[in-house]
């Protein structure tokens, strides 16, 4: 049974029928419940794809994005899970079901107005990470007793090695301590800053990748681009490839790729 308290005017709480009502982080809710009994469409099944992954990311990160999306999800019937989601499933997933990943270079793993770090970098020294950033204009009041917030993500293992709460943005670096054997792993790099009165965020900024078998050097975004479109290239010249085989006219296979005549012809 539904109720409807302070008055007819009042919030609505309880079941009444298939709609239920109910208080949500202060407001008041009502949604329609109900049963599908249709088998889910191509189109819903790669979406159900897309939430396990994104909500699998939020479970190893979950404490960072807390952090994170707690600020703009104040006043609000969203969690800062609900927000992480609603703003990294439309960008950073690519892929279609079976085969749905995350884009690293695009995930936001904080959201806010604080201004980004400068000039940020990361690299690898003995005690683990050093981020650093560009703190000359960050000495006067209020803005040089915000904290760094920095994350590497391991996507192998699916874990992360972070901290919300890092060094001041005047002193211009703080170290996030790796165990040897994260130091021989493929990570993720982020940085972004908190506000010293934990009202606000900066949006984090993606630094790279570190790849171990690259030497243990940083891999920045525009590299990690050009990798990308190498590797999109690629595939595209193996699909024409593979239609050429099949007998198709350079003409037709050019329609179909974007690759020019010529390169076809040299396939």
């Amino acid at each position: 049974m539904g109720k409807i308290t302070e008055g007819i005017n009042g919030p609505h709480t309880g079941k009444a029928g298939n709609v239920i009502s109910y208080m949500l982080r202060g407001q008041n809710v009502t949604r329609v419940i109900g049963r599908n009994y249709k088998p889910f469409t191509e189109e819903q099944n790669n979406n159900l794809l897309q939430m396990s992954v994104v909500n699998e990311l939020y479970a190893a990160v979950s404490s960072f994005i807390n952090v994170g999306f707690g600020p703009i999800s104040e006043g609000t019937p969203c969690y800062p899970q609900n927000l992480f989601i609603k703003y990294n499933k439309p960008d950073a997933l690519t892929g279609y079901i079976p085969d749905v990943t995350v884009n690293f270079a695009k995930l936001l793993l904080s959201y806010g107005k604080l201004p980004k770090p400068e000039n940020a970098k990361v690299e690898m020294v003995k005690e683990g990470l050093r981020f650093s950033w560009d703190a000359k204009n960050e000495a006067s009041w209020p803005r040089h007793r915000d904290q760094v917030m920095m994350m590497a993500y391991f996507p192998e293992e699916k874990k992360a090695v972070f901290e919300t709460s890092g060094a001041k943005k005047s002193k211009g670096f703080d170290i996030l301590p790796l165990k040897e054997y994260h130091m021989a792993r493929v990570m993720e790099l982020y940085i972004a800053f908190n506000a010293d009165d934990r009202k606000d965020v900066s949006t984090s900024l993606y630094l790279g990748r570190i790849e171990p078998a690259n030497g243990l050097e940083l891999i920045v975004p525009a590299e990690l681009e050009k990798k990308a479109a190498d590797v999109s290239e690629q595939a595209v010249r193996g699909i024409a490839r593979n239609l050429k085989t099949m007998g198709l006219s350079a003409d037709n296979i050019a329609k179909a790729t974007g690759l020019t005549v010529t390169i076809i012809e040299t396939l």
